[in-house]
């Protein structure tokens, strides 16, 4: 990783860390109205953490008042400090009038009622740092406990210390801080970018308001124009129409948890339209330069962690709970015989994720395959699975054929996170076989090797 040591460092070892030091590791929730459940609170207890950031809504400064844009609902949660968070959002150069504050003032008045703490999610300017402090010493009697994101650079501001005696609580957060460049070809900014994200964490030794260090944990898709100017994100997505996308060609090779398509021909991602010769960045938070950085902010003055965002099911979550209690861990994967409804299902029961790997442009993802000596295979359906197709060996060469015909099974997936299972449709046998029959593989995992079924 360029000049950065490359080291597996766990984050279980952090948060062992953090309850001698009190250093506290939170999550934020954004956009969700659902409370976690029991196997989400299962691992948040587990690794420790006792507060969660939940979005409480999304404000918009039009015609010079502030006015709701989004609600979401804040669940009560057993153990867990649930503090709601309001984001604000404006392109008005004069956010803070007279009478745009007063409407800011009341909006939040009215929210904070009857809580005890809140938090504001504003990437102000540089130039209006003092008028939000401003704004800031008027909503801070309505809530007992006020805190707010920051932006990385207000470290260097002379606004800093006013806007710190505004609050009780200051969230810098270190990613994002930089656009990405426009230039020929793109070379967008990875989700963790180790050693300015470790050199702003320095900096912040020195803020003399409590600060908690904000730190990210999602996957992001962007398609980019041939000059290298951004098109937008890619809203809503799965893996499988990455990896398996034939509209996609690989660009360049993942580095630093980026990874860069072109188009081949015009293609579809989701429901985003990606054209002839646009690019496509895939950005994952690489695992390394994740640890590295937080364990670099348990060696300052913070007094504790929060990750953007608590992992859901969706794709663009990034690494899985279980992953992150431990950045080391691996995935391992066991296939078993889904009860009497002649399926197949395919856990991972270790604690490391088997992220998405494009290295291989012949064959992307993975891919199970089940293998018999003889056609002993009537129906399958892929069912979690992208798909299913029935293969014979050639010549060292797998070919395509109907299902009766085959004797392997390849089922071709991209993504199962630590604790999640996929699992195949109706797999019919010829009368007389079982599976004991079979042996079976996972091609591009770390489990590549044949295994009976029976191991």
């Amino acid at each position: 990783m360029r000049s950065l040591t490359r080291v597996a460092l766990s984050l279980v070892v952090v948060l062992a860390a953090s309850r001698a030091f009190s250093f506290e590791t939170g999550f934020w929730v954004w956009q969700r109205n659902d409370s976690p459940s029991q196997s989400e609170l299962q691992e948040l207890s587990s690794a420790g953490v006792r507060t969660l950031y939940w979005q409480l809504g999304q404000v918009e400064n039009l015609d010079g008042a502030w006015r709701w844009k989004k609600r979401f609902s804040v669940p009560s949660i057993p153990n867990l400090d649930v503090v709601p968070v309001l984001r604000l959002e404006c392109r008005s150069r004069t956010p803070f009038t007279p009478d745009a504050t007063r409407s800011l003032v009341d909006l939040i008045s009215t929210a904070a009622a009857g809580r005890s703490a809140l938090q504001i999610d504003y990437d102000c300017p540089d130039r209006l740092l003092l008028e939000y402090a401003g704004v800031l010493k008027k909503i801070r009697p309505f809530v007992p406990s006020l805190s707010i994101t920051a932006l990385p650079g207000w470290i260097r501001q002379p606004a800093l210390a006013e806007l710190g005696r505004s609050v009780t609580e200051m969230f810098p957060m270190f990613y994002d801080f930089q656009p990405d460049p426009v230039v020929p070809g793109a070379k967008p900014v990875p989700v963790v970018v180790p050693e300015k994200a470790i050199a702003w964490l320095a900096e912040w030794n020195r803020c003399p308001t409590p600060w908690r260090a904000g730190v990210p944990n999602f996957s992001r898709l962007t398609v980019f124009n041939p000059d290298g100017k951004s098109a937008g994100h890619v809203r809503e997505w799965r893996w499988d129409s990455v990896c398996f996308n034939d509209g996609l060609g690989l660009d360049r090779n993942t580095d630093l948890g980026v990874t860069l398509f072109r188009a081949k021909a015009n293609t579809r991602v989701g429901n985003t339209p990606v054209g002839e010769k646009q690019l496509l960045a895939v950005r994952w938070p690489d695992r390394e330069a994740l640890a590295a950085l937080i364990v670099a902010a348990g060696k300052t003055s913070a007094r504790g962690l929060v990750i953007f965002k608590l992992p859901d099911s969706t794709p663009a979550s990034g690494w899985s709970l279980r992953q992150l209690r431990d950045l080391s861990a691996l995935p391992r994967l066991v296939l078993k015989s889904a009860g009497d409804t002649g399926a197949l299902a395919l856990s991972n029961e270790g604690n490391g994720d088997l992220s998405p790997d494009f290295r291989a442009e012949d064959m992307p993802g993975y891919v199970l395959q089940v293998e018999a000596q003889t056609p002993i295979f009537r129906e399958a359906d892929e069912g979690d699975f992208w798909r299913v197709r029935g293969e014979v060996d050639r010549d060292g060469k797998a070919r395509p054929v109907m299902v009766p015909l085959a004797t392997r099974l390849s089922f071709f997936f991209s993504y199962l996170p630590a604790g999640q299972t996929l699992k195949s449709g109706l797999i019919q046998l010829a009368p007389g076989a079982n599976f004991s029959q079979t042996r079976y593989r996972i091609v591009n995992s770390p489990q590549s090797p044949w295994k009976s079924f029976e191991d």
